[in-house]
């Protein structure tokens, strides 16, 4: 079950779905928000997992931490939680 409900899968560049200012991983079953430079925060509720990561501020183009970066990251620790 994930935190937020799809209210659009017309994200244009990539293949998330949106609702209620959440992105939803439905192959992960996450639902995450990210914000300007590389702030993100995840959320599975399925196993009682809260993610954050936080960037530089005033990070962009080189040092910018994009999506599937932290998504890439949520999976490692995802993946050694009970």
């Amino acid at each position: 079950m994930t935190l937020a409900r799809v209210h659009t899968s017309e994200t244009g560049w990539w293949d998330k779905s949106f609702g209620y200012l959440w992105w939803i991983d439905t192959a992960r079953n996450v639902s995450f928000m990210a914000g300007h430079g590389g702030q993100y925060v995840f959320v599975n509720k399925n196993k009682n997992l809260i993610v954050v990561i936080t960037s530089e501020k005033h990070t962009m183009g080189d040092f910018n931490l994009l999506p599937d970066e932290a998504l890439s990251i949520y999976d490692r620790i995802n993946s050694i939680t009970k």
